[in-house]
């Protein structure tokens, strides 16, 4: 599923209990390149310099120039949702090269290391349109990684001008608007220590809910889910959706959902693309004929691709796909249509492929 990267990013193991372990999930490091715990590294700290054994494309940048953002990314060639990320980091350095930007993709954790990685850039030339560099001896990702309690990968940190860490996350979890807070100076180092604390928060409640769900008590743990989007939608607000799953998949509750993605539409998650295009999404692939549920889906597509202002292949495919199961094929074909044109991703753009030809079907 194209829209399940975010999801997981956001839940964790928490989604695992509805639907299993999906596709988008950062791949865990092998144990083998878990090295003894670091100094740590936390939101706001001067970033650690890299050590770095070989610079396979680009380089060498040998510090962080003041004055300078940096993405310092790692990942792998066995990595799937490495691979997946390539298109939208070549993306980003492009559009913000001329404001300062420089990407690096580092590589640590290869079963023949260098014979693994340059083959594979080589073969990726200006689809990889960013430096690559070759870790020695794991000594970044101990630094960066480990020391920031990161167990996955593809991991970006961000690195402003000032060379402090003021974000780390999954690549195609909001990068691009990260980077543009940072050039515009919304994101300090203290908002992004504040947002770091939200987020530490706000896992903390999604643990109550797995311990509450876990025993039973399904009702206080939709409560805890709740409780963590309102305390930083813009960090936790596909939790919505996943809300609205677990009423119609595991409570059997449909009314209770119709309700509760009325009132998170209009409220909590009104201006999140991301989140409304979820609700969307988990109605859609509930195969509901509900005609209440399936207005509902439309509406949050809806506002999603306005939020997003129309330009983004996602919400385009998913308010395609409501269109669709509501009869409306001709509009639906004309956004996946546009969805698929706007689409820099190859595996994304081929699941929309799918669905198209599925809607041209008689």
């Amino acid at each position: 599923m194209v829209r399940s990267v975010a999801v997981v990013l956001v839940l964790g193991s928490l989604a695992v209990m509805a639907r299993g372990q999906e596709s988008g999930q950062p791949v865990p490091i092998p144990d083998a390149q878990v090295k003894a715990q670091p100094e740590k590294l936390a939101i706001g700290d001067v970033a650690p310099p890299l050590f770095i054994e070989q610079w396979v494309k680009g380089g060498p940048i040998e510090s962080f120039e003041p004055g300078k953002v940096y993405v310092v990314e790692f990942w792998a060639t066995w990595c799937p949702p490495c691979r997946a990320s390539i298109p939208h980091l070549t993306k980003l350095q492009r559009e913000f090269e001329d404001r300062g930007v420089r990407l690096i993709g580092v590589s640590s954790s290869e079963t023949k290391g260098l014979d693994d990685v340059v083959p594979f850039v080589e073969r990726m030339g200006d689809a990889m349109a960013y430096a690559v560099a070759w870790d020695r001896d794991g000594k970044t990702s101990s630094a960066w990684m480990e020391a920031s309690g990161q167990l996955g990968i593809p991991t970006a940190f961000v690195v402003n001008a000032e060379g402090r860490l003021v974000w780390i996350g999954h690549p195609l979890d909001r990068l691009g608007k990260v980077l543009q807070e940072v050039l515009d100076g919304r994101l300090t180092v203290r908002v992004a220590m504040a947002r770091a604390e939200r987020k530490r928060t706000g896992e903390e409640i999604i643990g109550r809910a797995q311990a509450a769900w876990s025993s039973g008590q399904k009702e206080q743990a939709l409560l805890h889910l709740d409780e963590v989007i309102a305390l930083d939608p813009e960090q936790f607000g596909l939790l919505a959706g996943f809300k609205t799953e677990l009423l119609l998949k595991q409570m059997s509750d449909p009314a209770g959902a119709l309700v509760y993605g009325r009132g998170a539409i209009d409220g909590v998650i009104k201006d999140q693309a991301l989140a409304l295009g979820e609700i969307a999404s988990v109605i859609i692939d509930s195969a509901t004929k509900d005609e209440g549920l399936l207005a509902l889906a439309g509406l949050a597509a809806e506002r999603a691709v306005e939020v997003s202002g129309g330009s983004e292949p996602l919400p385009l495919a998913t308010l395609a796909r409501v269109k669709h199961l509501r009869g409306e094929r001709e509009p639906a074909v004309e956004l996946m249509t546009k969805a698929i044109e706007l689409a820099a991703d190859d595996m994304v753009r081929e699941q929309l492929k799918e669905w198209l030809e599925a809607m041209k079907q008689p």
